[in-house]
């Protein structure tokens, strides 16, 4: 028995000896594992850089476009006008137009001095003055600042003096309505000129 036990031992350590031993790997493997990592991360990030850059160049460009885009907002929605009255007006008929011809300024070209009336290229809030020098020897006088056609405000000037009529408003103007002042009474009122009597407008927004 004892015998069959040390031969069967003895097989056993026979047999283990003749088994290869396990390979340990190799410093130069850890080497190329390492270089293999350090090339993945470098990749890594130049991918990240590449789409980094592109995503900001994008926002720079956008932000760009929207910022030219509101400047010529804001410089084709310049609208301004001032225009005088030189010589004197009279016998203006009831519900004429009163059309003051000098243009000092006309900012986007929307007041016509040919026919007095301003029409609103843009949609939007406007400021509107209109003052009237009245010579005393004639009737009183009164007139009005229509926006298409509906009178907003009245000017009035009395007689056997001089006086002005004057008025400043702030209405909304939609893109193509038209702005103006027109004489409400009888021939018998004569508007100033020599400068002391204008119409205004400018775009508030």
């Amino acid at each position: 028995m004892n015998t069959l036990v040390c031969m069967t031992l003895c097989l056993h350590v026979l047999s283990v000896m003749g088994q290869p031993a396990m390979e340990q790997p190799a410093e130069s493997d850890y080497d190329e594992l390492a270089e293999a990592d350090s090339k993945s991360l470098q990749n890594t990030l130049v991918a990240l850089q590449k789409s980094t850059r592109l995503s900001r160049q994008r926002w720079v460009n956008a932000l760009k476009k929207k910022d030219g885009s509101c400047k010529n907002c804001r410089n084709s929605a310049t609208v301004a006008f001032t225009a005088l009255l030189n010589k004197p007006k009279e016998n203006i008929g009831r519900g004429q137009k009163i059309i003051f011809q000098n243009v000092v300024l006309n900012k986007g070209g929307a007041y016509n001095p040919r026919t007095g009336v301003f029409t609103a290229p843009v949609t939007g809030l406007y400021l509107f003055s209109a003052t009237l020098l009245h010579e005393p020897e004639r009737g009183s006088l009164h007139a009005a600042l229509v926006h298409s056609g509906r009178r907003v405000a009245l000017l009035h000037a009395t007689s056997g003096m001089w006086d002005e009529g004057s008025q400043t408003v702030i209405i909304q103007v939609n893109k193509g309505e038209q702005v103006w002042i027109q004489n409400k009474n009888g021939y018998n009122s004569l508007i100033y000129g020599m400068g002391f009597s204008s119409f205004a407008g400018v775009l508030l927004g």
